[in-house]
């Protein structure tokens, strides 16, 4: 180690999964590592490979930003 932080870096065309009361879906991020979806309102966790998980509400109407980090 050189005494270097490590920052997050986007993952691209990571496969994510996103999983509510209606069930599961599962989205590609692009080149970029951004993700849009269109969800029923809710509650949802969403998951990328070994990730921790992350948890976020979807209000109708509105647009919910999430970043999913290792």
């Amino acid at each position: 180690m050189n005494g270097e932080l490590c920052r997050p870096t986007p993952r691209p065309h990571a496969v994510l999964t996103l999983t509510g009361a209606a069930g599961s879906r599962r989205v590609t991020a692009d080149a970029a590592g951004r993700f849009r979806v269109a969800l029923a309102p809710g509650r949802y966790s969403v998951r990328c490979g070994g990730a921790r998980t992350v948890r976020v509400v979807v209000v109708a109407g509105r647009v919910a930003h999430i970043r999913v980090r290792a």
